[in-house]
């Protein structure tokens, strides 16, 4: 029996928070599960590690951490 494909957990962390609205709109449209958003870089990497997500989808440019 085949293993059911779950969509990707995704990390969004972008400072904008309607870009980050607009973004995780489209993922969620796309099957992507975004499972946590982050509104700087220290707080993706604090929520990287605790959430452990599948891909991570960023802001280069950030307050508190690039």
């Amino acid at each position: 029996m085949l293993k059911p494909i779950t969509a990707l957990r995704v990390l969004l962390a972008d400072d904008n928070t309607p870009v980050r609205q607009s973004i995780k709109a489209l993922l969620e449209r796309e099957g992507f599960k975004v499972v946590v958003e982050a509104a700087d870089g220290e707080q993706a990497v604090t929520l990287a590690h605790k959430h452990k997500p599948d891909v991570i989808l960023l802001d280069l440019s950030m307050p508190h951490l690039n």
